[in-house]
């Protein structure tokens, strides 16, 4: 059978979207599926360290080391000296984020994307051809239902949110203020938003409290300055270079899945995963 090599990359919610859409487009395209998950930089921990494995993937990961993954999955560049050139060629075709030639179309819409079209076009009866996508966006449609089913936490980290959301006393409002390398969060949803809606809702309704997932320090202390008991977030670091820190992005993901709304950044895929997971409704602040 056919094999649709499937590789998400980026962080913790582009990984997630770009894996639903990869196993989607192999079921319609009724080929078997292996998923390629490097714990990197951009995500340093294994699927099976943070989620547990539903029956249906057991056996389907190829979890490379960094060296590995560079040589044989990796887009070619001056870093791998080009020679994932070379090993990508044993794929029948590939379609590499980062490579305009190699993509389908330019557009971002995915149902614009005649992918499913396109991986038919190719294939053939005849003899092994396997193919292989690399991306981080949500490149082939899947229902928010399937999305669901597919990442559930281990259990430590179900048992951690948990007790975050258990552990109120009238409405939890989730925010989620992304900073760090996000330049078009940063530029298009400015603390000042925040803190204004912020305020709007506690003068409508003072029993407010909030939940702040940030991956800033800074924006952690300035808001507890600010809004004092009526904030809680992580007392812990996210970080993506170290197992725990993906952990805690994951519990705070689910934290923000679990509040009565979300108040998120723009640009911000870990925000929308939030809202899918939870059936949330999401409200990006933006100029």
């Amino acid at each position: 059978m056919n094999i649709l090599y499937i590789n998400p990359i980026g962080g913790l919610a582009n990984r997630m979207r770009a894996m639903a859409a990869g196993i989607c487009l192999a079921r319609d395209l009724r080929m078997d599926f292996r998923i390629v998950w490097c714990p990197n930089a951009e995500l340093h921990a294994r699927f099976d360290e943070i989620f547990e494995v539903p029956e249906f993937l057991k056996g389907k990961f190829i979890h490379p080391s960094p060296l590995t993954y560079s040589l044989l999955f990796s887009v070619p560049r001056k870093k791998n000296l080009y020679v994932s050139a070379i090993t990508l060629r044993r794929y029948k075709k590939c379609l590499l984020t980062g490579r305009p030639e190699w993509h389908i179309t330019e557009s971002d819409d995915p149902a614009k994307r005649d992918v499913l079209s396109y991986f038919a076009s190719l294939k053939s009866d005849e003899g092994n051809e396997n193919f292989y996508i690399q991306g981080g966006t949500d490149y082939y449609p899947y229902s928010k239902k399937f999305y669901r089913s597919l990442f559930r936490p281990n259990k430590s980290i179900r048992e951690r949110a948990a007790s975050i959301l258990t552990d109120r006393n009238g409405p939890l409002i989730g925010v989620h203020i992304r900073r760090t390398d996000n330049i078009e969060s940063i530029e298009n949803s400015p603390e000042t938003l925040f803190r204004d809606k912020m305020n709007r809702l506690l003068e409508e309704k003072p029993s407010t409290r909030f939940y702040l997932a940030t991956d800033s320090e800074e924006v952690k202390e300035n808001f507890k300055k600010t809004f004092g008991d009526s904030i809680r977030h992580s007392e812990r670091k996210t970080s993506r270079d170290t197992l725990e820190g993906i952990r805690d992005a994951l519990t705070e993901m689910y934290v923000l899945a679990g509040c009565d709304a979300i108040y998120g950044s723009y640009f911000s895929s870990f925000s929308e995963a939030a809202a899918i997971i939870g059936d949330t409704k999401l409200n990006v602040v933006r100029k």
